[in-house]
């Protein structure tokens, strides 16, 4: 995912809110500074999902741990039931393998 990516985003999850798009923008920011991976998915060449990966999980009992964490894994209704989630989370899973054995998923 790339910050060129967030006005598709916003058109297929029908919230082009300020605060969608700075969500966004700070989920991005977040992988420029290799904190984590943005991961999205396309089904005919249309935005089908999302999902972001935390190199450390910052959040809840495993916080500061060292262990990735699977966060906002998001797949539009016309796209479910697709096999776009198990693709957008065997991507986050494969990567945070690299990183430690466990991975927390909100």
């Amino acid at each position: 995912m790339t910050f060129e990516d967030i006005p598709f985003i916003c058109k297929a999850d029908h919230d082009e809110s300020e605060a969608f798009v700075e969500y966004l923008n700070n989920n991005l920011n977040n992988q420029k500074d290799h904190k984590c991976s943005a991961f999205l998915a396309l089904l005919d060449d249309q935005v089908a999902g999302y999902v972001f990966l935390y190199y450390q999980c910052k959040w809840g009992g495993l916080k500061d741990q060292g262990i990735p964490g699977v966060v906002d894994l998001i797949v539009f209704e016309p796209y479910r039931r697709k096999g776009v989630a198990t693709a957008l989370m065997d991507a986050a899973e494969s990567e945070a393998k690299q990183i430690n054995s466990s991975v927390f998923t909100f």
